[in-house]
């Protein structure tokens, strides 16, 4: 059970069930942020990750791996925090009511989303893809650099939401690393309905009220989807002409069916539009194929996922003047 005391004696968006009425409306609230902030977003990503990679250097605090903190240590700069929030998302907090959210609620719930996906992002999703990047090779470290370099040129030397989704090759590379890494694994979920679940060889009834337990890389991984390759960094595999992304989906609720409600059109427009994770894995792929022709790293394992130490970035020749 989630200690309510930290997020204002509110359940957070995270630990509520899809069918309580607050669940759509805060997913709602935050895709609308997010889809209209992108832009900005990637622009700020870029800016502040171009910088990290000429001086790259992570601290560790053990402490946050190993104890569970009790709330009363940290709830004065969580109150702090929130003070903060409340003041400088006045817009957000806007939304939120006009969709019928109490404000108060709406405040903790965007504090929970941005601390619990920053540190998401940092920790797991990002290094994950700068590990697989470091290991593909300075052949296809070029070909990215390429796709990249030409894309931005055409853009006006200004990275958006658009000329990311021109780069077929840095799609293919951040589907390819989630595929493998998703910073995700484990789901849980109750049956709503008596439903089977078919696998390759087999078809299993599941009684409403059952508790599911999935593990993502079961299918991510599943050699006869993927082939002999199927636990390989294959960087190219989602690019046009194959097969590699139509086995793959995003959804973050029912899209309708035989016997299934279909979601709201908010709920279903395209993952890259209304979450920040395509978009931060593309601009953390173009950042560093963009500045750098290529990478050697040292790639070890955290408790949240991979550990990355850069040893040697090589410069294209026009940066490396710029910098001398």
């Amino acid at each position: 059970m989630v200690d309510r005391y930290p997020t204002g004696g509110y359940r957070v968006c995270s630990y509520l069930d899809p069918s309580e009425p607050t669940h759509a409306k805060v997913k709602q609230m935050l895709f609308s942020l997010l889809a209209s902030r992108k832009d900005a977003f990637i622009l700020a990503f870029r800016t502040h990750f171009s910088s990290l990679l000429a001086t790259v250097e992570i601290l560790e605090e053990p402490l946050l791996h190993t104890f569970h903190l009790p709330p009363f240590l940290v709830s004065r700069d969580y109150k702090a925090l929130y003070k903060y929030f409340l003041a400088a998302d006045t817009n957000a907090l806007d939304i939120a009511e006009s969709l019928g959210l109490n404000r108060d609620e709406a405040c903790h719930n965007l504090l929970f989303a941005t601390v619990f996906n920053s540190y998401g992002g940092l920790k797991v999703l990002l290094p994950g893809i700068l590990a697989r990047l470091a290991g593909a090779g300075e052949k296809f470290h070029q070909k990215l650099a390429t796709e990249i370099r030409a894309t931005v040129a055409d853009a006006g030397g200004k990275v958006m939401m658009a000329a990311l989704e021109k780069m077929e090759l840095t799609k293919s590379t951040v589907w390819e690393a989630l595929r493998l890494d998703p910073p995700v694994k484990y789901q849980y979920g109750r049956a709503k309905n008596d439903l089977n679940i078919e696998s390759h060889d087999a078809v299993f009834a599941v009684k409403k009220g059952a508790m599911l337990f999935g593990y993502q890389l079961c299918a991510t991984k599943d050699p006869r989807v993927f082939g002999a390759t199927a636990a390989e960094f294959v960087g190219d595999r989602g690019s046009p002409g194959r097969k590699g992304t139509s086995c793959c989906s995003t959804c973050t609720g029912p899209t309708g069916g035989s016997g299934r409600p279909r979601a709201p059109a908010w709920a279903t427009s395209s993952a890259r539009e209304r979450t920040s994770s395509c978009s931060s894995a593309g601009s953390c792929s173009s950042s560093s194929s963009s500045g750098y022709d290529t990478f050697t790293a040292v790639v070890g394992t955290d408790l949240l996922g991979a550990k990355v130490e850069l040893l040697l970035a090589r410069r294209p020749p026009v940066l490396r003047l710029l910098k001398t």
